[in-house]
């Protein structure tokens, strides 16, 4: 998987969780770990608005391999207010061979 095809896919499920999509985002979520409630009540209940995180660190992301090959781990500080919090997102990113897809595994305060 290239970088800049992780990069744009963490994006896109990024800007559905910011528009308050999480119905969508959740239907586009390949493995469905968390169900639409997780998701959205970890969020709101944070403190501020939830906003996109500059460029900058999305092209920083650090992406790990986990045991399979089609499949990596990308932990994504969340950003509120236009800040960064220590709210983050747990995610997958996995090679379908068509396509890559997102899947929120957790969002946890580090």
């Amino acid at each position: 998987m290239r970088k800049e095809d992780i990069v744009a896919e963490v994006k896109k499920m990024l800007e559905l969780l910011v528009l308050g999509h999480f119905e969508l985002a959740y239907d586009l979520d390949y493995s469905k770990i968390l169900n639409v409630e997780a998701i959205s009540d970890e969020i709101v209940a944070y403190p501020g608005h939830l906003t996109m995180p500059p460029e900058s660190e999305l092209l920083q992301l650090d992406i790990y391999e986990t045991n399979f090959e089609n499949q990596v781990w990308i932990d994504i500080p969340l950003w509120f207010d236009d800040t960064e919090s220590d709210l983050t997102l747990g995610c997958t990113i996995c090679d379908t061979a068509t396509e890559l897809r997102y899947s929120i595994q957790d969002i946890h305060v580090l």
